[in-house]
């Protein structure tokens, strides 16, 4: 559909052997070979999605300056300052998230693939939002082969699929975090408080905090953010609640679920979609406050606004999704579900 200049194809192994002395790494160790190679794609791949939706904003941004209605151009109506400032954001937010996750690789990080895969899911669905924005904006000639926006939007489908589908990555993220929410996350107190204690340098770059897999939590007091600009200081508290909340809710779900909760994809994919959102405003504010830090609050407005407007769209988020774990219709949603397979379509008609 789209990616054609991939060489994409099938490969047959017809009485193939392979010889001793061609074998990666150890013997039986293939897996850990696969998830390293898996990592470094994930991160490339976040990389690759700044840079389409950096070109996708100055084309929104052309086109709906040209185009006009009501003898003006429509950026001047709220409906498409809206859709502008939602793909700055989210772009802004997902280069901040990549950024920190390269730090890690240069750092040489023991383990960054929970980064790595926050990374993948936040920046090709952040990048679907903008090609599909940036066709909205350009109305008609969006669906024409003369825009490019047509082609962008079939090449950037596949980002959710390859490097680990994004719902398979989703539950990666949440039983990581699982796995021992306690031990994990001993020192998250003492973490926080070096996030943005030198902002400039990597802007932050919670290293002891990502290290520990931010996908694990614990409530061991409440975490607290220091050193970050007065200007974020409402964001910071969110983000603080946030975190505490999660660490509540996963010890919730596994003294509701036990062992069981591997088989809960609805409530891990939640635990999961929380998590990212939390590392991604920590990345997100941990930037902007090195921004505010070197050119001082008066120069950093638009920097700031991205930071607010971040911050609030998560936290809807966020709590959606803690609602969600204790009052769902996920068990209807299952229900339903085996019903359609049984029925082998959708089995209602008004003719």
């Amino acid at each position: 559909m789209g990616i054609r200049a991939s060489c994409t194809t099938t490969v047959r192994f017809d009485n193939v052997t392979v010889p001793a002395d061609a074998l990666l790494g150890q013997e039986g160790k293939g897996f850990k070979v696969a998830m390293a190679v898996l990592n470094n794609g994930r991160t490339g791949l976040g990389g690759g999605c700044v840079g389409a939706m950096k070109r996708l904003i100055e084309l929104a941004v052309a086109q709906s300056t040209q185009r006009k209605q009501f003898g003006k151009p429509i950026n001047e109506f709220q409906l498409i300052q809206e859709k502008l400032a939602l793909m700055t954001t989210v772009c802004f937010a997902t280069e901040s998230i990549v950024s920190v996750v390269g730090h890690l690789i240069d750092a040489e990080s023991d383990d960054f693939s929970v980064e790595a895969a926050m990374s993948k899911v936040f920046a090709s669905e952040a990048l679907w939002l903008v090609a599909d924005e940036a066709l909205q904006i350009s109305g008609g000639n969006g669906f024409m082969r003369e825009f490019p926006y047509e082609r962008v939007v079939r090449d950037c489908r596949i980002n959710r699929i390859f490097e680990g589908t994004n719902e398979i990555l989703r539950l990666f993220i949440a039983l990581s975090g699982l796995k021992e929410p306690g031990e994990a996350l001993k020192g998250v107190a003492k973490s926080f408080q070096g996030i943005f204690n030198d902002p400039i340098k990597g802007f932050g770059v919670l290293s002891d905090y990502a290290s520990r897999k931010v996908g694990q939590f614990t409530t061991l007091g409440r975490p607290r953010m220091q050193g970050v600009s007065p200007q974020l200081r409402t964001e910071v508290r969110i983000l603080e609640q946030g975190v505490l909340k999660l660490g509540e809710a996963v010890e919730s779900m596994l003294r509701r679920h036990g062992k069981n909760i591997i088989g809960q994809q609805l409530v891990t994919k939640r635990l999961a979609d929380i998590a990212t959102d939390l590392f991604v405003g920590m990345c997100v504010l941990s930037r902007v406050s090195s921004y505010i830090s070197e050119k001082g609050e008066g120069a950093s407005t638009a920097e700031i606004e991205i930071a607010k407007i971040y911050t609030q769209m998560a936290r809807v988020r966020i709590a959606n999704n803690f609602r969600g774990l204790f009052s769902n219709a996920d068990k209807q949603i299952v229900g339903l579900s085996d019903y359609i397979k049984e029925a082998g379509g959708y089995p209602w008609d008004t003719i």
